[in-house]
């Protein structure tokens, strides 16, 4: 209960600060740093036993699991820990001083709203990779830290941050696609095509369309035939995705309204014809890949980050701007508290 009174605390400290926030002076860096400091320690030295998978975590470096079911850099990371600082546990240090430093930058460098990016930050993310899922955060980092290359265009640059993500998650690998992808303005095709593209992703996962099957590859329809028929006699879990859960209607609201205001967003940043691509392809791949839910969240969750610099732009859809600001926050406090009594990510 402490742990979750920090990390609520921190919340509303954060939000004091983003919705106070005029202009990027000395004092707006140091508060910006501390607060980065305050996560990392949070992430760093959190009790295990307040964080869901953090035991599991600690199960797998101690070599509880079969180590091809982990990618290789988890195991040096895991071995340094007990190595170097005597114990295990030091593995969430290390993948922390890996991944926050590295996404405090790249929302410096890409953010209009330092704190409202933090506050989305940690809203969500922040608990779900950070918190625990120690190897998606570190891909997640260098998924951000690649669109700032991606923004200028530096497409190689990307790609070589897109292998450097998948080192640490192997799912990263669905970045590469991303490459294709630019920030010029939306003309009114994509815009047409952004509206509907996430009503397709729900028509198929309603109509329980299973394309994986359909494609030509064998390894592929195998792996999909073994998981259907371990799902179908009960050996493996047969947990359902609700595509209509309370988080995901909260982030398509946010996603609609902010294409709705695109004319009016982008004026406040030419990245945001980006972000919104790759927020459909979040919401997309969540609910096409329903029929089968590790899939479904995962490449989800991974697009789905850039939320951090999506959902600020929030702020600039209603006016006076104090009330573009207040609706941010109450977005961002509806999901933490979704994550915290909804998807129990933190245990009470």
């Amino acid at each position: 209960m402490l742990f979750l009174l920090l990390v609520l605390s921190l919340f509303s400290l954060v939000a004091a600060f983003a919705f106070l926030e005029q202009s990027k002076d000395k004092f707006t860096l140091y508060c910006y740093l501390g607060v980065g400091a305050a996560l990392f320690l949070l992430a760093s030295f959190k009790p295990v036993e307040a964080v869901a998978d953090a035991e599991n975590y600690l199960y797998m470096a101690e070599g509880g699991s079969d180590e091809l079911l982990v990618e290789p850099s988890f195991l040096v990371i895991s071995s340094i820990a007990e190595n170097f600082f005597g114990s295990t546990y030091f593995l969430f240090f290390l993948y922390s001083l890996i991944a926050i430093p590295l996404k405090l930058w790249t929302i410096s460098r890409l953010s209009q709203t330092w704190f409202f990016s933090l506050l989305f930050w940690l809203s969500h993310f922040f608990i779900m990779h950070d918190l625990t899922q120690i190897r998606a955060s570190a891909a997640v980092a260098f998924f951000l830290f690649g669109l700032y290359f991606l923004t200028q265009r530096r497409r190689v640059a990307f790609l070589l941050c897109a292998c450097a993500a998948s080192v640490f998650h192997i799912s990263a690998i669905i970045l590469f696609p991303l490459v294709l992808l630019g920030n010029a303005p939306l003309s009114s095709r994509w815009k047409l095509f952004l509206a509907i593209a996430p009503m397709i992703g729900y028509a198929m996962a309603i109509a329980k369309f299973n394309f994986m099957t359909t494609i030509p590859i064998p390894y592929i329809q195998e792996k999909v035939e073994i998981y259907e028929a371990a799902r179908d006699t009960g050996i493996m879990d047969s947990d359902q995705i609700n595509i209509f859960n309370a988080v995901v209607m909260v982030k398509l609201l946010a996603y609609y309204l902010l294409l709705w205001k695109y004319e009016v967003v982008r004026e406040r940043g030419s990245e945001i014809s980006l972000w919104l691509k790759i927020q459909a392809l979040s919401i997309v791949c969540y609910t096409a890949f329903s029929f089968l839910p590790a899939l479904s969240v995962r490449t989800s969750e991974l697009y789905g980050v850039v939320e951090i610099l999506l959902f600020p732009a929030l702020i600039y859809i209603v006016r006076p701007q104090w009330a573009g600001k207040l609706l941010a926050i109450c977005f961002a406090s509806g999901v933490i508290l979704l994550d915290i009594f909804y998807t129990h990510l933190i245990k009470l």
